[in-house]
C-alpha cells in the first residue's frame, strides 16, 4: 500500500528531537528498510525516530492556515 499523504510544504517536528522537515525528506531516508511503502510511518532525517504519518485532513488544515498568515500580517500592516 502506497502513501496517501498529499506531497506538500507540511512541515512535520520530530516528537524526539523537535528537527522540523518536510515529508519529501522523510521519503529519502524511509525506504532503507525492508517495507518498502508499506508501513504508514515518517522518518526524522536527524535521528532516524519513526512515527506515525499525519492524517490527510491534519496536512491539508495545516497548509491551509500556514497560507492564511501572510494576507492577515499584510492586512494589519495596512491598517497602521
Amino acid at each position: 500500500m502506497a502513501r496517501t499523504t498529499p506531497q506538500s510544504e507540511y512541515r512535520h517536528t520530530c516528537g524526539y528531537c523537535a528537527h522540523e522537515y518536510t515529508l519529501a525528506e522523510s521519503a529519502t531516508v524511509c525506504g532503507k528498510c525492508g517495507t518498502h511503502q508499506g508501513c504508514r510511518k515518517i522518518v526524522c532525517p536527524r535521528c532516524s525516530y519513526e512515527e506515525a504519518e499525519p492524517p490527510g485532513w491534519l496536512i491539508s488544515m495545516t497548509t491551509f492556515l500556514s497560507n492564511l498568515r501572510p494576507v492577515r500580517e499584510l492586512a494589519r500592516g495596512e491598517q497602521e
